[in-house]
């Protein structure tokens, strides 16, 4: 029987035919033991849907689909915003506050949406955990105002278990910097859907329509570099870029697909993959690709290929020989906001890519305000 065990609870999941047996055989065992497990409230019954450790598990969907549906309880969520209101209205903080506070978003925000979202703003959390003020300074008020805005919005994380029916799309991007050259910045992506047709006659640059291969060049302007902070060497800021670029450029292609992500620059992959960056625009960076991806579903493998294997280098270069022999068709740059706040540049995401939210979206926004309400009304 599968059993987890976090302190003094018990969670296990066992298949429909299986009913409650599981729980009976730890009763036996804990009764042999001398230590009696607990009945009342304790003791959940067995059912699709349940709560453990503020996170609602719905296996409801497993049998037809192989999804498995995880979300934050309402409650958790609601007592993190909360708490987040009264921070901001006192302008001060505890250090340790703030490492208990950045440990229980970080949790809350994980069993929600893809994972990692919201995790490059925690840094400013943490900067405060070990700074040497408890004032509530610019970059620490901007970060909690993004977790208002987020919290209510966390859809749920869909486990799956079964093979997608559609192929993964493979993507490739690349930039270069060279200071003191006619063109000193650009970047460069490729795009190969499998599922996509071969050919379309005839042959257009119509960015509605999917290509089985896609590429684009863009050069960055000196006022997009102006966004960054003052550098000898821009190149990792613009690898990530570069990631990014494909899915702003393309949101509609990539919503609800796999994909497998090549970068040839570790800096930028480590920092997509992991969901923050040290340096702050590389984090923001991130941020927007992770709320691009909660937006719109997208779920990334990323991982590294070298310079001399990276198709990308090439439109990065403004060489396109060997992407029109495939026959590759040219898509229009959709650049990402530079330089924005977290809350700006989630807002840009989620206005421009997210669906229409759901019923269930909707009501779980109902249940969070309800338990605001109920919070507020208990502390008064």
């Amino acid at each position: 029987m599968p059993v987890a065990a976090y302190f003094d609870d018990y969670c296990m999941v066992e298949p429909t035919w299986c009913r409650s047996t599981a729980k009976d055989a730890l009763r036996v065992v804990h009764r042999l033991m001398g230590m009696s497990l607990a009945t009342g409230p304790k003791d959940i019954p067995f059912r699709f849907k349940n709560c453990f450790l503020g996170v609602i598990t719905d296996f409801s969907r497993f049998h037809r689909e192989g999804v498995v549906v995880v979300q934050s309880k309402p409650m958790r969520v609601a007592k993190a915003i909360v708490r987040i209101t009264e921070y901001l209205a006192a302008g001060t903080m505890l250090q340790t506050d703030a490492g208990s506070l950045a440990q229980k978003l970080e949790y809350t925000t994980a069993s929600g949406a893809n994972g990692r979202i919201g995790r490059a703003a925690l840094a400013a959390l943490r900067a405060h955990q070990y700074g040497d003020t408890e004032d509530i300074e610019d970059p620490l008020a901007e970060a909690l105002r993004f977790f208002l805005q987020l919290l209510p919005l966390l859809p749920p994380r869909l486990l799956r278990f079964r093979k997608r029916k559609r192929r993964p799309i493979v993507v490739y991007t690349d930039a270069m910097y060279t200071p003191g050259a006619a063109i000193p910045a650009q970047v460069g992506v490729v795009i190969y859907d499998p599922e996509a047709p071969s050919f379309h006659p005839p042959m257009s640059n119509d960015d509605a329509c999917d290509y089985r291969w896609r590429h684009t060049s863009a050069v960055v302007s000196p006022e997009q570099l102006a966004a960054f902070r003052p550098r000898e060497q821009y190149i990792g800021q613009l690898e990530a870029l570069a990631a990014v670029l494909a899915y702003s450029s393309r949101p509609d292609q990539f919503r609800d697909r796999d994909v497998i992500h090549f970068i040839d620059n570790t800096g930028a992959l480590m920092g997509i993959a992991k969901g923050y960056s040290r340096d702050i625009d590389s984090a923001r960076l991130v941020h927007f690709f992770h709320s691009i991806a909660c937006a719109i579903g997208v779920n990334s493998w990323f991982e590294y290929v070298a310079s001399g294997a990276n198709i990308s280098d090439l439109p990065s270069r403004g060489e396109f020989e060997k992407l029109n022999e495939l026959g590759s068709v040219f898509f229009e740059p959709v650049w990402p906001p530079l330089g924005a706040s977290w809350a700006a540049t989630f807002a840009a995401a989620y206005e421009a890519y997210a669906p229409r939210p759901s019923r269930a979206t909707l009501r779980f926004k109902r249940e969070v305000q309800s338990a605001i309400e109920s919070i507020r009304s208990f502390a008064a």
